[in-house]
């Protein structure tokens, strides 16, 4: 089975990469997996069929095998052998139209206001969803350090009067801030105009000692021009 879709979720994994998007077919989100345990993409499976590797806004077909959902992620399709075929690169002016009707609202993401959901509910009560798209208001980054010691890109929000504080894991800004040093980075700093809007996709990681995180698995910076 072959599906197009927008690549909106291009995110580090411990061992691997996740990479998800809105289906051009309007069926939802889709998010391609390896056939391993964890699921992981590894380059190979990320490299589109002109060389390069996926990014953000690319337009893309898959070959996909089998749905397999699971409590936390009802979107995963194991990939089938084939390679990926590059459809189209979309520039941000030209995604955020087609994107404005895909936006979610808040306050809650995935069924309550904290930065996890406890993975031992959700077997019982599946998640609906492990994706979500946002335009987020009263955005701030930092570099800080993760419980390991290692510097880990955050950015507080605002969506719909709940402020959120989530780690960054979309592989070009996690790189891009964490090179900064640490504290708080103005938008300046970053190379953010005052007037761009930023879109978030959150997606909701596998169990990790109970829990399942929300990260912000990719940001699209849109010049308000």
């Amino acid at each position: 089975m072959r599906i197009k879709f927008i690549c909106l979720a291009n995110s580090r994994k411990t061992s691997g990469r996740c990479v998800a998007g809105l289906r051009l077919d309007h069926n939802g989100w889709i998010r391609p997996i390896s056939g391993d345990t964890e699921g992981h993409l590894l380059q190979r499976h990320c490299t589109l069929d002109d060389g390069n590797q996926v990014a953000l806004l690319d337009v893309v077909e898959v070959n996909v095998s089998e749905h397999q959902p699971k409590p936390y992620q009802p979107e995963n399709w194991v990939l089938g052998s084939e390679q990926w075929k590059l459809i189209k690169r979309l520039k941000p002016e030209e995604a955020y139209s087609f994107l404005r009707e895909y936006l979610a609202s808040g306050p809650e993401l995935f069924g309550n206001e904290s930065d996890r959901v406890d993975s031992a509910g959700l077997q019982d009560h599946p998640i609906s969803k492990s994706l979500v798209l946002i335009k987020p208001t009263d955005i701030s980054f930092h570099v800080t350090k993760s419980f390991r010691g290692n510097r880990q890109a955050r950015a507080d929000f605002n969506l719909d009067g709940i402020n959120y504080d989530l780690a960054i894991t979309d592989v070009v800004w996690e790189e891009r801030l964490k090179i900064l040093g640490l504290g708080r980075l103005s938008r300046e700093t970053i190379g953010i105009a005052s007037d761009d809007i930023l879109l978030f996709t959150i997606s909701l990681a596998g169990p990790l000692d109970g829990k399942c995180f929300k990260l912000i698995a990719g940001i699209i910076c849109i010049p308000n021009s």
